[in-house]
């Protein structure tokens, strides 16, 4: 039941948990109810930060001065209203007048649950004079101290936090706290208050206590050794990999999810189980065994592709990771194409004025990168299937190969590209990708032309598009999101890699990959092959007259 509407600090004293600071609009459908209400109850007042002088029973010696940040609402993964966060200046003395004497020696930055921590003299530390500066993370609300993009984890959050620009200064005022308040009519009455600073929802979603209900109110020194000594930072110049692009989306279209499933349970158990029916479907109705790697043209089911390209890889391991090495001056002649972009007049405007984490800027990122991923695959791939056909191909052939194959890499792209760059031609962009497939296969095991591989690639997949979709689907699934898990494994191991060994890490994971993707579209385009001719050699029916 609503108790009160338009409470004051004297009115929520002393409640206990249970209480609900509940602010008009909905928290996880907060349209922008929430950014209207905070401009009219914030305008012509100044921006403060709520401070506390911190010590802890046993731990004489140290002292925690905090600087307590209150968001009335939090849009970022966990949607709730309200969000208090904080940073803490550690001082080696016991008590705040000493501290005045003297400067801290290290800051921590409250991130979500966890934190980091850094010396007052680290080189990550900015400061305006004596003044700390803060980057808070968009709509997550957590601390930095730079501006980049970090892979956050804790108990309750896993995603990306940015504090890059677009950036406004606010300078704040500092209102000092008590550590406690025992009198209704003090004006800081409702740091007395134990209910939640935001409406009641289920889990995470739920409204954050206040200051001083949280254990580090009162053990700012054993918070503070329990932080990090550094965050993951994602290379800001990998706007370009889709790496950390497709991992950002990945986890917002989860945390979409996981909203779902705690607001509407039912909703997604059913959802879940119809995508498992399908998936149980699939792998009943495919046909696993035998398997077979020789002849190359041959009738193979869905699940005897995959498992003949493993057994392929188990075999020819040494050669086709020989193969992928293509990869590496495929990328690193990306990496320079983009580069050159970005020195063109009118693209580096366009950069600058939309900014290059806009939709633009990855928009244009993943167009360029898009083209070099394909043109290395088409390769590598029209290699694997010269190596599945013959075990020993000649040089020469594949020297010939080479002409052709780039002639209708560029055909297939700029035709692909030109439907994507209208946008209402997008439908017919996809359809022509995976018409598109079997292009290296036509061209190195037929010997066809750049125009004739169009048109050979085109009529194999005619009549089974969708089957041959779902397994170009499935695969660019799974190696995405293998190599993006490769990729990030090694963000976690080493924090603050540098952009060019990411990016090599990042070609390592295509140089493993690519050649499986080769291997199971040469066996598709087997399998193609091979129906065809059962199909033209099959008996006319006799029709009795």
């Amino acid at each position: 039941p609503v108790a009160m509407r338009g409470p004051g600090a004297a009115d929520i004293f002393d409640l206990q948990e249970g209480w609900y600071l509940d602010f008009p609009g909905d928290a996880v459908d907060p349209r922008c109810i929430f950014e209207t209400d905070y401009g009219r109850f914030s305008a012509d007042r100044p921006s403060v930060v709520y401070a506390h002088v911190a010590t802890e029973v046993g731990r004489p010696g140290m002292l925690g001065l905090q600087y307590w940040f209150f968001w009335y609402h939090n849009p970022s993964k966990n949607d709730h209203e309200g969000d208090w966060e904080f940073v803490q200046l550690l001082f080696e003395v016991g008590t705040a007048e000493e501290a005045l004497g003297t400067d801290p020696i290290e800051v921590g930055m409250a991130q979500h649950i966890g934190g980091e921590r850094a010396d007052w003299n680290d080189d990550r530390i900015e400061k305006d004079g004596s003044r700390l500066i803060v980057y808070p993370a968009r709509g997550a609300h957590a601390s930095y101290f730079n501006q980049e993009v970090y892979l956050g984890r804790s108990d309750e959050f896993f995603g990306c936090d940015d504090t890059t620009e677009p950036s406004r200064r606010v300078d704040t005022e500092v209102v000092l706290l008590p550590h406690e308040v025992t009198d209704r009519n003090d004006e800081f009455a409702w740091l007395s208050f134990k209910g939640r600073w935001g409406q009641r929802e289920p889990g995470f979603l739920n409204g954050p206590t206040g200051p001083a209900e949280k254990a580090r109110w009162n053990e700012p020194i054993t918070w503070h050794e329990e932080l990090r000594d550094a965050s993951v930072v994602i290379p800001q110049g990998d706007r370009f990999s889709g790496v950390v692009t497709a991992f950002c989306s990945v986890v917002e279209a989860g945390s979409t999810v996981v909203v779902k499933a705690v607001r509407e349970p039912v909703v997604v158990l059913l959802l879940l189980g119809l995508i498992g029916y399908l998936l149980l479907l699939f792998f009943r109705q495919t046909t696993w065994s035998p398997v077979t790697t020789q002849p190359l043209r041959a009738r193979r089911a869905a699940g005897q592709i995959l498992r003949s390209s493993l057994r392929f890889a188990g075999q020819r391991p040494f050669i086709l990771l020989a193969i992928g090495l293509v990869a590496i001056p495929v990328s690193l002649a990306t990496s320079l194409l983009q580069a050159l972009v970005q020195q063109i007049p009118l693209a580096r405007d366009l950069l600058s004025l939309a900014g290059e984490r806009s939709e633009t800027g990855v928009g244009l990122a993943l167009l360029i990168g898009g083209v070099g991923s394909s043109l290395s695959y088409a390769i590598i791939a029209g290699a694997v299937a010269a190596v599945i056909d013959q075990p020993h191909p000649s040089r020469a052939s594949w020297r010939t190969a080479i002409g052709p194959l780039l002639s209708a890499f560029v055909r297939a792209a700029g035709i692909v590209v030109a439907l994507f760059i209208t946008v209402v031609g997008l439908p017919w962009a996809i359809r022509q990708i995976v018409r598109y497939q079997l292009i290296p296969q036509a061209v190195v095991l037929e010997g066809a032309g750049g125009k004739d591989a169009l048109g050979r690639s085109s009529e194999l997949v005619r009549g089974r598009w969708w089957w041959t979709a779902t397994v170009f689907a499935v695969l660019q699934f799974v190696i995405g999101i293998v190599g993006m898990m490769l990729a990030l494994a090694l963000l976690v191991a080493f924090p603050g890699v540098p952009l060019w060994l990411f990016g090599i890490f990042s070609s390592v994971a295509l140089v493993l990959l690519m050649p499986i993707f080769g291997a199971v579209m040469a066996f598709v385009y087997g399998e193609h092959i091979a129906r065809r001719k059962a199909r033209s050699t099959a008996p006319a029916a006799k029709v009795a007259t």
